[in-house]
């Protein structure tokens, strides 16, 4: 009983196979893609990059969001059933660029909506402290660049620690657990 031939396609399903469905939807790749049969009792690695002038929006596995932290891969241990993966992209906003412009988050694990966003979403909700701190400067009259600056100096997640300083280490600033 072997998973064999192109893609390694399982000869006898109940022998002890599964099938983990990859997909991506515009603006990226999620490596690999498709269809891919693996042993049971087997890891497998995905991992996923955006196409340029697009940004890693969510990861749902199985149909539930994940909350990756910045990471670019996901792990699957000791599969014993059918999976699924599906990665999304959206197009950079201005509020990202803005973001990345400002502090050079290009390659971090900042280089991404999850600076604002504890999961970002087509319909923009879902925003993290720091995010909702951006926000409300906002909405007090302040530019996007004015709002970040404003804000570097608060701690807006309550962890102990200033907005930039978790930023010029490469942490988040809107999540407890991710600090200097």
């Amino acid at each position: 009983m072997r998973c064999w031939g192109a893609g390694f396609i399982c000869i006898l399903a109940l022998a002890g196979c599964a099938r983990i469905t990859a997909t991506s939807g515009p603006g990226g790749t999620i490596t690999p893609s498709g269809g891919v049969q693996v042993w049971k009792g087997q890891s497998r690695t995905f991992t996923w990059q955006s196409m340029p002038g697009h940004v890693f929006a969510d990861l749902q596995v199985d149909g539930a969001p994940q909350f990756l932290n910045g990471a670019t891969s996901y792990t699957f241990n000791n599969i014993q059933a059918n999976h699924t993966v599906a990665a999304t992209f959206t197009p950079y906003s201005t509020h990202y660029r803005v973001f990345n412009s400002t502090y050079n988050t290009a390659g971090t694990p900042l280089d991404g909506c999850n600076a604002c966003h504890s999961r970002h979403s087509t319909s923009g909700s879902l925003l993290n402290t720091y995010g909702t701190d951006i926000s409300s400067k906002r909405s007090q009259g302040a530019s996007k660049y004015q709002a970040i600056r404003a804000i570097e100096q608060t701690d807006s997640d309550s962890d102990s620690f200033k907005n930039i300083d978790e930023i010029s280490a490469g942490k988040f600033p809107g999540d407890t657990a991710s600090h200097p």
